[in-house]
């Protein structure tokens, strides 16, 4: 992501970005045999004929049963989870100091990756002079984790217009997060959405951290051209609800953290 932003006279800049079953129970059948005394049979009696259709016998179900423990149920939404970002605060104006709005910038890309606002994550960045500073960092917490936003390339262009302190120009900078974090409830949420399906479980916990440059990651064949494919590791399993079976995938996320469909997925 590429940000350029103007500076006013406290060095104030604004971020340009352009980064982009039942069971049964056994049952047991009691047999009577008896014997009585009686008249004997008349010779001219004749014993009775066999039946001629035998006894029919009830079809048993060959259907088998599916362990459902190890999969977490939950409702299907009905449409795709969207992120709902509401939840941030204010985005600061455009005459705020610089570092307030990069600290903004920074907590918006951390929870743009995760889906989910966290009420209580904090960011900072620090204060620097962007004629002589080329690389800052940003620090997120979010969930009581860190997540780092890196600045590099800062460049300060002035317009020669100054108070004698401060100079008026713009600054432009690349920034990009080294991780991100992954929710489980979230991914979950869309993964049952994706197969219409009431059962999902992805093996991790509640939520991670997620380091970008320990992900593989190759082109993307889905719809979304030029992204690139998170792969952290993480398998997921859901009910087939048509065929009553257990599938496992591993779990695959757009460079901005939405999961993949199976469907788009290069090699299955």
């Amino acid at each position: 992501m590429t940000g350029v932003t103007r500076a006013g006279l406290e060095t104030a800049a604004v971020g340009r970005r352009n980064s982009r079953s039942a069971g049964v129970w056994p049952s047991a059948a009691l047999l009577l045999f008896a014997t009585a005394c009686s008249s004997p049979v008349p010779p001219s009696a004749a014993p009775p004929a066999p039946s001629s259709s035998p006894a029919s016998t009830a079809p048993t179900s060959t259907t088998p049963s599916v362990d459902l423990s190890s999969l977490r149920q939950g409702k299907i939404p009905a449409d795709y989870p969207k992120p709902d970002l509401s939840g941030l605060p204010p985005k600061p104006e455009d005459s705020a100091p610089l570092r307030e709005r990069l600290a903004w910038e920074a907590l918006q890309k951390v929870t743009d990756f995760a889906h989910r606002v966290d009420p209580g994550a904090r960011s900072s960045c620090p204060a620097f002079d962007a004629r002589r500073t080329t690389t800052a960092t940003c620090t997120v917490t979010y969930l009581g984790e860190g997540y780092d936003y890196v600045l590099r390339d800062i460049k300060f262009r002035g317009t020669g217009i100054s108070d004698g302190r401060n100079e008026q120009g713009t600054i432009s900078y690349t920034a990009e997060l080294a991780s991100g974090p992954i929710i489980r409830d979230q991914v979950e949420s869309v993964l049952r959405y994706q197969n219409a399906t009431e059962y999902e479980a992805c093996d991790m916990p509640e939520h991670l951290r997620f380091a970008f440059s320990s992900t593989l990651r190759r082109p993307s064949g889905s719809s979304i051209a030029g992204q690139w494919i998170h792969v952290p590791g993480i398998s997921c399993r859901h009910l087939d609800p048509k065929t009553r079976t257990i599938s496992t995938l591993p779990l695959e996320l757009y460079e901005s953290g939405a999961p993949i469909h199976p469907s788009s997925r290069i090699g299955g």
